[in-house]
């Protein structure tokens, strides 16, 4: 054995005595701690219930840290502690001690004290603790790891629990509410002072509280009028009236004016707002005679910047509405509708600046390449913030660059006003020179050519359907010189109709629709031609139905554009001629010779004006629109042609003070107005044409009653800015107080405004036109219709036209007026549809033919007008 070295020893002893005992305990405690959790639990499987083992284990393993922690503070001591415990153990009479003390000295004293005192050390039994320690670190190690290895088996932490989540109760559902509008139109059109009268349905499961109308010109904010109502605040539904006056909001020709109705939904819970649907009107002039760009095609003109304002007035209800619906942000539906509006706004965005180049070309002004251009930033910002999800932000540039193509139409009526445009030219006098107005063959104009091909399609489609469907000759030289039929086998018909549709579509005379159903009609032409040309009949059925049905459309809505316009232009014509009328019957009144002759020729003119409107109109619907329009047009543009008619103006002519004279002229003329009102609307209204005339005299009568009441505060200063447009009380949201004053309520916001003399004697003459339009299309529909055309045409007649005029004249229809739109409702309620409709198997139609079919029976299922809300005392019919 060899002798240890006394300072070596020393720091061996003392390392067990200060660790020996923690040790012990450490290993001594976790082993026991596994154990009992090995009892409680004694297999490898991953635990799903616990219960109290986590408390035991974690309790046993902190015991025991707590305990080697304590015993090793108490037997903390130093070195020489040590030593001295050595010596009192081994009997060496301070030799330990003193070796440990000396242990850094080098002097010889130091080095013979340490030599004797390992001379001792050798010759006592002391065994060396160097083993043990090592021993109980290794067990400790392993201990530790073996708690490791059972928490992992037991929690297994790879393997996700299957969590049930607990059932809680669903939140309780948002309280339906909604605002439908009943009038007027989504778009519609009114003049700078008008009275826009307003109805609404409010239906809502708990009320409404807060309903405020909001109005927005030319993306601007402008007034927010609340609409006091209490019966809102109850459940149900509710009726909502309320107008816009657009004198309030200084709106000029062409604005256009957005509006809308908000509510907040009775509950306890911060709920989004409840909005009806955005709608629009746009300020018309109070004489509609401007129809050309100038520096170029007016029509071509005009319509690229027609169809960039319905482009854009429909993506802004679009966004409107997903920005104001209950459906979040995550819904899938939503989403994809989103995503729609956000590509067309870009979509729209790219072609705006392909109508700049075409401007360019047709050579329109600087100043209208101008506008258009700005429209770009604000469309292209819009579809960025749709696509993002910021639908209600995204609803300023879209405003704005709305409000831009407003001020191009603005630009028009400057431009024309200032003499830089090409104004219409008419004939200096058409009676002068008796000439014979006829129209185009139809067959010769592009009309004709799309009602044959729709009558060729259809056949060569009804051919097809045929089970024995056989191909049919070629077609002989003699019925290829036939213009009226499409002869030849199968796909020598179906090549022919697909050409001369695309010839067509070359033509760019045709509107949108139009287009967007040709197309669709020549592809399914192409693909019936394909599978014809592979002789497979039957899967050349389908496409060639097809095209029938797109080539059907496209002639349907070039008749109803056709018949539309139709109607604007003999509504222009009765105007003129009533004015013409008025010329006439008021030059024996004149001062002077002059005057009175001048009023002769402005009588004239018109006449001559009206008569050359309507053979161009009645020429233009020949060529591309309704036959059955063209033919009314031009019969009474031959009745403005007629010798008895020349011979009265001549006679006037000769004598412009004599009232006889001015009376028989002015009668004809009264009689051909009178002509052109039933022109416009030729046998019996449906019931959506009586519905949309309920409207158009409801309207017209609140707007010669508020006329009839104030006046509208005659002023000789510009409309708006009289001192009375501040008296409406606190204005919002900062727009200025002459402009965003707003009343409380709607009951006295129609007096605010203010007009000119000359605005006033528009209006009213506006009025009186529209109201004698209204009274002939209803003159045989009720008998009261009749009554108050009767009572307009036995009007004094002293004062020919203007403000002056409607005051003697709106005491004697007031009362008629009013009956016949009591009768006109009556008579609505009454109606019935035409046909009666039975539930049958879809199944059983060619997949062809079913949206035709469905498209059909939608029309058939409209009610063009509202049943009546009930109330208490008058219960809902069960059906």
């Amino acid at each position: 054995m060899s002798t240890p070295q006394t300072e070596q020893w020393l720091r061996q002893q003392y390392r067990w005595m200060r660790l020996g005992w923690p040790l012990g305990i450490l290993t001594g405690g976790l082993a026991t701690t596994l154990a009992l959790s090995w009892k409680l639990h004694p297999s490898w499987t991953k635990i799903e219930r616990w219960q109290h083992l986590p408390a035991w284990w974690a309790g046993g393993v902190g015991l025991t840290v707590i305990a080697a922690f304590v015993v090793w503070l108490v037997r903390s001591h130093s070195l020489a502690r040590t030593a001295q415990k050595l010596d009192a153990t081994l009997n060496a009479k301070n030799r330990i001690e003193t070796a440990a003390a000396l242990r850094h000295d080098t002097s010889p004293i130091a080095r013979v004290q340490r030599e004797e005192t390992d001379g001792f050390l050798s010759h006592t039994p002391v065994r060396p603790h160097r083993w043990p320690l090592f021993l109980l670190a290794a067990a400790i190690f392993l201990l530790l790891l073996g708690h490791f290895v059972t928490l992992v088996c037991w929690t297994r932490p790879w393997v996700r629990p299957v969590v049930v989540a607990p059932k809680t109760p669903p939140p309780a559902a948002l309280p339906k509410a909604s605002i439908t509008w009943k009038t007027p139109e989504a778009e519609t059109k009114a003049s700078p002072i008008e009275e826009v009268p307003l109805q609404a349905v409010a239906d809502s499961a708990t009320g409404l509280r807060d309903l405020v109308l909001e109005m927005e010109v030319n993306g601007e904010p402008k007034l927010k009028v609340p609409v006091g109502i209490p019966e809102l605040s109850k459940k149900g539904s509710h009726a909502i009236d309320a107008s816009i006056y657009l004198d309030q909001l200084e709106v000029q020709p062409f604005d256009i004016v957005s509006y809308h109705l908000r509510a907040q939904r009775i509950d306890p819970r911060a709920l989004p707002t409840t909005n009806s649907p955005v709608q629009f009107i746009q300020v018309k002039p109070f004489r509609e005679d401007i129809a050309e760009i100038p520096g170029g095609d007016g029509n071509s003109g005009q319509a690229l910047i027609a169809a960039l304002k319905v482009a854009q007035l429909r993506l802004i209800k679009e966004n409107f509405l997903l920005g104001h619906t209950d459906l979040g942000h995550e819904n899938p539906g939503w989403r994809k509708e989103n995503t729609r509006v956000g590509t067309d706004q870009a979509a729209l965005d790219t072609k705006t600046g392909e109508v700049i180049q075409q401007l360019i070309e047709l050579g329109a002004p600087a100043e209208i390449v101008h506008l258009i251009t700005q429209t770009r930033p604000f469309m292209a910002d819009a579809a960025k913030k749709i696509t993002a999800t910021q639908n209600q932000p995204a609803q300023v540039p879209q405003g704005k660059a709305l409000g831009l193509i407003t001020e191009v139409e603005k630009f028009f009526v400057k431009v024309v006003a200032k003499g830089r445009g090409k104004p219409p030219k008419g004939p200096e006098d058409p009676f002068k020179r008796q000439q014979e107005l006829e129209l185009k063959q139809r067959f010769e104009t592009k009309a004709g050519e799309l009602d044959l091909l729709v009558k060729e399609q259809i056949r060569l489609a009804g051919d097809l359907s045929q089970v024995d469907a056989e191909p049919t000759p070629a077609a002989t030289p003699e019925a290829k010189k036939n213009p009226n039929t499409i002869d030849g086998t199968f796909p020598e018909r179906e090549t022919q109709i697909s050409q001369r549709v695309g010839a067509l579509l070359n033509g760019k005379v045709f509107t949108a629709e139009i287009v967007g159903h040709l197309t669709q009609g020549r592809d399914a032409a192409m693909n019936a031609l394909r599978m014809l040309d592979a002789a497979d009949v039957p899967a050349a059925r389908e496409p060639a139905a097809l095209t029938a049905r797109e080539l059907k459309l496209a002639l349907e809505a070039m008749n109803r554009q056709g018949q539309e316009e139709a109607k604007k232009q003999l509504a222009e014509a009765m105007k003129n001629l009533n004015d013409a009328a008025y010329d006439a019957r008021s030059a024996a009144g004149q001062k002077s010779q002059e005057s009175a002759q001048e009023k002769v020729d402005q009588a004239a003119k018109k006449a001559a004006e009206t008569r050359a409107a309507l053979a161009e109109a009645a020429a233009r619907q020949q060529e591309t629109g309704s036959a059955e329009a063209a033919a009314r047009m031009m019969e009474l543009a031959k009745a403005l042609n007629d010798k008895d008619l020349q011979k009265a103006l001549d006679e006037l002519r000769k004598h412009p003070r004599d009232e006889a004279p001015g009376q028989t002229a002015a009668t004809r003329l009264d009689a051909l107005a009178e002509r052109a009102a039933k022109t416009r609307a030729p046998g019996p209204l449906s019931p959506e044409q009586l519905a949309k005339l309920i409207q158009q005299m409801e309207r017209t009568q609140a707007n010669m009653q508020r006329l009839a009441e104030n006046g509208l505060k005659p002023n000789s200063d510009q409309p708006g800015t009289g001192k009375d447009s501040e008296g409406q009380g606190q204005g919002s949201e900062g727009q200025g107080k002459g402009s965003e004053g707003q009343g409380q309520g709607q009951g006295g916001g129609g007096n605010g405004g203010s007009a000119s003399t000359t605005q006033l004697d528009e209006f009213a003459d506006q009025l009186m036109n529209e109201l004698q339009q209204e009274s002939l299309a209803v003159e045989d529909e009720v008998p009261q219709g009749s009554a108050l055309h009767a009572a307009i045409k036995t009007a004094p007649r002293d004062i020919t036209s203007g403000f002056g005029r409607f005051q003697k004249v709106y005491p004697i229809i007031e009362t008629p007026l009013q009956g016949a739109i009591a009768l006109l409702r009556a008579h609505l309620q009454t109606m019935q549809r035409q046909y009666q409709l039975t539930t049958a198997d879809p199944a059983l139609a060619p997949a062809a033919y079913r949206g035709a079919v469905a498209d059909y029976f939608e029309w058939l299922s409209r009610d063009y007008s509202a049943t009546p809300i009930p109330t208490e005392a008058t219960p809902t019919p069960t059906p």
